[in-house]
C-alpha cells in the first residue's frame, strides 16, 4: 500500500523535481521501502518488549489471560505504560 505523504513532503518533492529537472520517482521509491522496513522494525521491538514485559511480570507471580501488556499502538494505555516500561527497561522494580 503506498504511503500517504504529508503536504510538506509533497511539496519538498516537487521542489527537488523542479530544480533538478528531473522525476524523482526513484527517491519516492527508495523512501517507501525504507518507511516500510523503518515500520517493520518498529513492529518488531515493540512485539519484543511485550512478550519480555509478560515474561518479567509473570516471573513475578503476575499472569494469567487478563494479563496483557498493551502496545504503543493502541493509544490508550500509552501513559500508564511508559513508567512501567521505563522502569523494565532500566531493570527497576515497580
Amino acid at each position: 500500500m503506498p504511503f500517504p505523504w504529508k503536504p510538506k513532503t509533497k511539496k519538498l518533492l516537487r521542489g527537488i523535481e523542479s530544480l533538478k529537472g528531473q522525476n524523482v520517482d526513484e527517491i519516492r521509491w527508495k523512501l517507501e521501502v525504507l518507511r516500510s522496513e523503518y515500520e517493520r522494525r518498529e513492529l518488531e521491538a515493540e512485539q519484543k518488549v511485550e512478550i519480555q514485559l509478560t515474561e518479567a511480570l509473570r516471573k513475578e507471580g503476575i499472569h494469567g489471560t487478563a494479563v496483557s501488556p498493551v502496545s504503543k499502538r493502541a493509544g490508550n494505555g500509552k501513559r500508564g505504560q511508559d513508567p512501567l516500561l521505563r522502569a523494565f527497561r532500566e531493570g527497576r522494580s515497580v
